[in-house]
């Protein structure tokens, strides 16, 4: 419990950060870090070991987010590949950690939308590009492990009719 507590707590210093580096204001960041707080869904992984997974999951997403916009902002490769590295880690935590790779090339492109430097479009475009390979090689292999519709715990109506309406009628 004090190690989900203590990734808890990291977690809410980079949210304020990730919300600071978007440009909100010291009230705005400090509510938005509060509506994070207050929801219930997010102390699941802190009171649940087991689902640490979750706590993880974003944690790296958010360090994602947050190296992106430092990219977006400053430049470099530096801050790309450890932001693909981090979308990386959040994908291999929890299988929804896949929206970083979506998230990275966005932040890429929304912070430098007006941007008439050709290095910025390209970083972005290489960055989208090396983001969607990652996003299909995970899918495909999460599908080919048998991941997916194809679950033991809930039965699927084209795998196991029988067990489904079973379980569906109970």
């Amino acid at each position: 419990h004090l190690t989900s507590l203590a990734l808890y707590v990291v977690l809410i210093v980079l949210l304020t950060r990730l919300f600071r580096a978007t440009g909100l204001d010291d009230r705005a960041n400090l509510l938005a870090v509060l509506i994070f707080v207050a929801g219930d869904s997010t102390l699941m992984p802190v009171g649940w070991p087991a689902n640490r997974n979750s706590l993880l999951e974003i944690l790296f997403l958010v360090a994602a987010a947050i190296l992106a916009l430092r990219a977006a902002r400053n430049g470099g490769r530096a801050p790309v590949v450890a932001a693909i590295a981090c979308a990386v880690c959040s994908v291999l935590s929890k299988e929804s950690g896949i929206v970083a790779f979506v998230l990275i090339p966005l932040i890429l492109y929304w912070f430098n939308r007006d941007s008439d430097d050709s290095r910025d479009r390209h970083q972005i475009v290489v960055t989208a590009v090396i983001c969607g390979v990652l996003a299909a090689g995970y899918l495909i292999a999460y599908v080919a492990a048998g991941y997916g519709t194809a679950t033991f715990f809930y039965p699927t109506p084209w795998v196991d009719p029988l067990t489904y309406l079973l379980r569906l009628s109970i």
